[in-house]
């Protein structure tokens, strides 16, 4: 039996762009794939519209006050049923291999607490993102990794 992963993404007024980070995140080869909204109190009518869409397709859509991102987050991750984590920014997009090839590493070694990839713009930008290599020290000051990030939920 597959373990399942949870997708969290995080949505305030973000309907131009949510669809492409659904699209992405449907299009896993993980088998086991939860796909979960958090509606950050949108307040633009075509992202309450897109996101009513989303619901209608099936997938679930928790809505609260507008409280900002890490909260709209941690909401998510504490309603998730997965054993794994995703958070996905609704203007972002992931690989399809990606949660997969994550997995793989955490499963593999159970000291490992999260796995993150490479990055690159799109749209307006484009281009690697150039990240430092990892550092503990610099973790403990400054981000040095994106929140899209597999980790285990526990």
């Amino acid at each position: 039996m597959t373990t399942k992963a949870t997708i969290v993404i995080p949505c305030y007024n973000d309907g131009a762009y949510i669809r492409d980070a659904v699209a992405s995140a449907r299009r896993q080869t993980y088998p086991a794939i939860e796909i979960l909204i958090v509606d950050d109190g949108s307040e633009d009518a075509a992202t309450k519209e897109t996101l009513r869409q989303l619901e209608q397709e099936g997938l679930c859509v928790v809505r609260s006050d507008h409280q900002g991102v890490a909260h709209a987050r941690n909401t998510g991750i504490r309603r998730a049923a997965g054993a794994y984590i995703l958070p996905l920014d609704a203007d972002d997009v992931i690989e399809p291999e990606y949660i997969a090839e994550a997995i793989a590493v955490l499963e593999k070694d159970p000291s490992v607490g999260m796995v993150y990839c490479e990055a690159d713009f799109f749209g307006e930008r484009s281009g690697k993102w150039e990240m430092p290599e990892f550092r503990m020290e610099y973790m403990l000051t400054q981000n040095v990794i994106f929140n899209a990030a597999v980790f285990r939920k526990a």
